[in-house]
């Protein structure tokens, strides 16, 4: 086992065992769950475009108009496509269980030439526990996830910081994330079985891997109901993931832009 391997599995099991406890201890503690939040809901509305372009050779550039859905309360946070059940804190450190949906992950046939003849890949849904860990300088944000609809049957796990810099309506927020993926969740997107083998696309098997990203998010506060973000950067792709004869690229790009109403 590398230490990359070890140190990946060290953390994805402690963070799980870390935010079990945190709902044990919490549960017996109170009938009602803990949360930073106060005791009031606040939610939202709003309308989301992105800009997808998949790690597949010839895979076209996709425009994704989506609706948005926010929501706020003592036990529960909804944001986009994420359900967080709230699990307490410690201290400057919340926990959650996730329940996150990732729908457009995956393929059809149809989607480029190279994925002619393979199999359909879904995408699926995702459960685990996640933490926030605010400090004066970053933000420090971390996931383990498991596949909950048994497609891939694999893991992933993930670690950003981020920081937010602010002036008047303004705001900034540079972030960095690693996201750790599993053989069988590589293999799944990205290999190749042998049936679907053919002259240009050989057999492959995914291994486990690391993407890196970085990216930068501007928002502008129009008034107090009223936001949007723009979203830019980029993601560099493990080598388990550029090495499949699907894939032609290390990079993939990352833009977005939103509007929110929160009443």
């Amino acid at each position: 086992m590398t230490i990359r391997a070890f140190f990946t599995r060290a953390v994805f099991g402690a963070l799980c065992f870390t935010s079990l406890n945190v709902q044990l201890h919490a549960a017996e503690a109170s009938s009602e769950p803990v949360s930073n939040a106060g005791p009031s809901a606040g939610w939202g509305l709003g309308l989301g475009l992105g800009v997808q372009k998949k790690a597949y050779s010839g895979a076209d550039t996709r425009l994704k108009v989506l609706p948005n859905f926010y929501y706020d309360n003592r036990w529960v946070r909804v944001a986009g496509t994420g359900i967080d059940v709230k699990a307490g804190s410690l201290g400057a450190v919340s926990f959650a269980l996730r329940t996150r949906l990732a729908l457009g992950d995956g393929y059809k046939s149809s989607d480029a030439d190279i994925l002619d003849g393979m199999n359909k890949r879904k995408g699926s849904v995702w459960v685990g526990p996640s933490l926030l860990w605010r400090t004066a300088l970053v933000d420090v944000a971390a996931e383990a996830l498991m596949d909950a609809s048994a497609y891939s049957k694999g893991t992933q796990a993930s670690l950003s910081v981020a920081h937010s810099f602010r002036q008047g309506p303004w705001s900034l927020e540079p972030r960095l994330s690693m996201n750790w993926l599993s053989a069988k969740y590589v293999d799944y997107y990205y290999g190749v079985e042998a049936a679907e083998a053919r002259l240009d696309r050989a057999a492959y098997d995914g291994r486990a891997t690391l993407n890196l990203s970085t990216s930068l998010r501007l928002g502008y506060a129009i008034d107090k109901h009223q936001s949007l973000s723009l979203d830019a950067g980029v993601r560099r792709l493990g080598n388990s993931i550029v090495d499949s004869p699907l894939v032609d690229k290390r990079t993939q790009p990352i833009f977005g832009m939103g509007y929110m109403y929160r009443f």
